[in-house]
């Protein structure tokens, strides 16, 4: 009854129930609905792949998208995703984006993103911290987007690439970002802190030199929050 109840709320535009499975007939009438946001369903139900894979591209509202199912949790394995790359690239009308990509599998999801051109928000996440920022991301350009998270580490050696792709998104509000190390956070700081819109920046850091202080450029007049997370940061 509570299913075919949510199926009478015409107006309803998100669901939030991510520890309750939803059956399949409730997922195929999402196809038609007013949902904005798909539920999070493959990371705790993989076995609807074959209803989410039919149902996603006619979601004509659809909006948000949350794929950290990338990963079976029993394992903690990468399972193949590559069935998902034609359906996500039918989804241009997404705004905002939250994708865990696989390794083997990252340089093919991101030659889809170049097509979601509505993006706003877009966090790309790995659940091993060792793996790198892929240099091809660098080419990317969303010309809408405003939040950017991701806890792929841009290297020293992507410097120059990164400042550029920062230039073509001059839109950024928001940043959450991961750097090799200290060093490398501040050979970016000259360019980041010329951000003319950016609010919030939040930086982690996968090397940390406890004896090594920071230091920073004059920050933006735009700035209102700055948070770095790790405990051995310190300042001159």
């Amino acid at each position: 009854a509570f299913w075919t109840d949510l199926m009478k709320l015409t107006q309803l535009t998100s669901l939030d129930m991510p520890y309750l499975p939803i059956p399949e007939f409730f997922v195929r009438w999402m196809k038609d609905s007013q949902l904005v946001e798909f539920p999070a369903i493959l990371h705790t139900q993989p076995d609807m792949a074959p209803v989410f894979a039919e149902v996603l591209p006619s979601m004509k509202h659809l909006r948000s998208l949350q794929l950290d199912w990338c990963y079976e949790m029993s394992v903690d394995e990468p399972s193949s995703v590559s069935w998902m790359i034609p359906i996500l690239q039918e989804c241009t009308q997404l705004t905002q984006l939250q994708l865990a990509m696989p390794q083997d599998e990252a340089i093919s999801f991101i030659s889809v993103l170049s097509n979601l051109q509505d993006l706003v928000d877009l966090s790309l996440y790995h659940p091993d911290t060792g793996i790198d920022f892929p240099r091809e991301l660098y080419a990317l350009h969303l010309p809408h987007l405003k939040y950017f998270n991701t806890n792929l580490p841009i290297l020293e050696s992507h410097l120059v690439a990164f400042r550029e792709w920062l230039g073509n998104h001059p839109r950024l509000t928001q940043l959450k970002l991961t750097f090799q190390n200290q060093a490398s956070f501040e050979q970016s700081c000259p360019i980041l802190f010329q951000c003319p819109a950016l609010t919030e920046l939040r930086i982690y850091f996968r090397e940390i030199y406890p004896n090594v202080s920071l230091n920073l450029p004059a920050m933006p007049p735009t700035l209102r929050k700055l948070t770095a997370d790790h405990d051995h940061i310190s300042l001159p």
